[in-house]
């Protein structure tokens, strides 16, 4: 179990489509945080960051990642994930930022 103020750094590899991945960085929980505007129910709130590289060649592309996630306490399911990429090449459209936001939709009780 991580506290907060705790950092954890990953690193992962792997090879999709015969393109090299890897990706680095850390997951920081910052505490626990009452429903609201960010995140509808309460949640451990947790801060990421993260540098990727991706492709070969001229194709090659290095992203930087950073956000926010917000974690149920009990399951351990994502509720919020937010942030920003920088520094994505996306083919004929060039680099660019990238701002996201995912929410988990839950279903309504019957």
């Amino acid at each position: 179990a991580l506290k907060v103020g705790e950092e954890v750094k990953y690193q992962a590899t792997g090879n999709d489509t015969g393109d090299k991945l890897s990706i680095s960085g850390k997951i920081t929980v910052v505490g626990l945080q009452k429903g609201g505007l960010e995140c509808p129910e309460d949640a451990i709130k947790c801060m990421f960051s993260a540098d990727s590289v991706s492709g070969t060649g001229n194709n090659e592309t290095k992203p930087h990642t950073v956000g926010t996630l917000y974690i149920e306490p009990m399951t351990g399911k994502h509720l919020v994930f937010s942030g920003k990429v920088t520094g994505a090449n996306i083919g004929h459209l060039g680099e660019m930022t990238i701002t996201f936001k995912r929410e988990l939709v839950r279903q309504a009780k019957q």
